[in-house]
């Protein structure tokens, strides 16, 4: 009978012997666990992060670029203004010229036709 005691009594320390070796490794793949979710939430928030850096960087890259697309589409306008302007001075100055030329040539016929009236009537 004694033997069935040691037997009962080396099966019960091997069943704690068990039941501690479970809890244990139980207990460390909890904090290996714990420490996979510390992980994951450092690399989801690192992540959360950085995408926000290159939102805010690619919001300031457009609002610049916005910006430098108006500064030269007023700049072209300007532009065009100060060449149609150019283009009007320089037609009203081709007209001014034109209209002195035909004066002087109205002038020179009526000088000349006087002159043959002139002559014409001398006998």
């Amino acid at each position: 009978m004694l033997n069935v005691l040691e037997l009962e009594e080396a099966q019960e320390i091997e069943k704690n012997t068990r039941i501690q070796k479970e809890k244990e490794i139980l207990q460390k793949l909890s904090d290996e666990v714990y420490k996979l979710n510390e992980k994951l939430d450092a690399e989801a928030t690192e992540r959360r992060d950085q995408s926000k850096r290159i939102f805010d960087t690619l919001k300031h890259e457009l609002k610049q670029q916005e910006q430098l697309t108006h500064d030269f589409h007023a700049k072209a306008i300007e532009e065009f203004h100060h060449v149609v302007n150019n283009i009007e001075n320089e037609m009203n100055n081709r007209f001014d010229h034109q209209d002195k030329l035909v004066d002087n040539l109205s002038t020179m016929v009526k000088t000349f036709q006087n002159t043959l009236k002139v002559i014409g009537n001398e006998p």
